[in-house]
């Protein structure tokens, strides 16, 4: 859960610089949740 709060400053962070480099951390994001998937 304190990682979920981590991402959305950070989402929201970068939505204000530009879409293009949340979209990259969204990607980042949802790699690294499959992957947590993955190894649980």
């Amino acid at each position: 859960l304190i990682h979920e709060e981590y991402w959305k400053t950070l989402i929201k962070k970068n939505i204000s610089r530009g879409s293009t480099m949340s979209m990259k951390i969204l990607k980042l994001r949802n790699a690294s949740i499959i992957g947590q998937k993955s190894f649980n």
